[in-house]
């Protein structure tokens, strides 16, 4: 009896306490981008062959997905690359002379688009971009950067 009257009071905790949804973020997309107003990008093609031009060009790639609880959600990204990088821009800074972490982001808009741009020197082949949310990688693409 006092074995059930336990697991009674346990599966009820379980069942009155908030319910957290594993599944934060959706539709998780990897591509280039399009510009659609000053600082704010949609996903134009997705694709894992990345022309590598300069942030001068005005030409971004990244990642885009839903976060439909519209919760505040943390996230950054790691980037790995198949040679050393020679320098690290913008919000993301070297965490190993082959890869790039961006800073911690949050936010609770339903759509969220990060973008990323080639500087000099940055490597052609394959890399992988790897999103954290939460602290846990939910999403990893192979990418291959090849010459514009």
């Amino acid at each position: 009896m006092r074995r059930t009257a336990s697991l009674l009071a346990l599966a009820f905790c379980l069942l009155a306490s908030p319910a957290r949804a594993d599944a934060d973020v959706l539709n998780v997309k990897f591509g280039i981008l399009k510009q659609v107003s000053p600082g704010e990008y949609r996903m134009d093609v997705q694709t894992t062959r990345i022309p590598r031009k300069l942030k001068e060009t005005g030409f971004r790639f990244g990642v885009e997905f839903e976060n439909p609880n519209r919760e505040a959600i943390d996230w950054f990204e790691v980037v790995h690359s198949p040679a050393p990088l020679q320098e690290a821009s913008g919000d993301a800074r070297k965490v190993a002379p082959e890869a790039i972490q961006t800073d911690l982001y949050r936010s609770s808009d339903a759509r969220i688009v990060d973008h990323f741009w080639f500087d000099e020197g940055d490597p052609l082949g394959k890399h992988r971009l790897e999103l954290f949310v939460k602290g846990q990688r939910i999403y990893s693409v192979d990418f291959d950067v090849v010459p514009e």
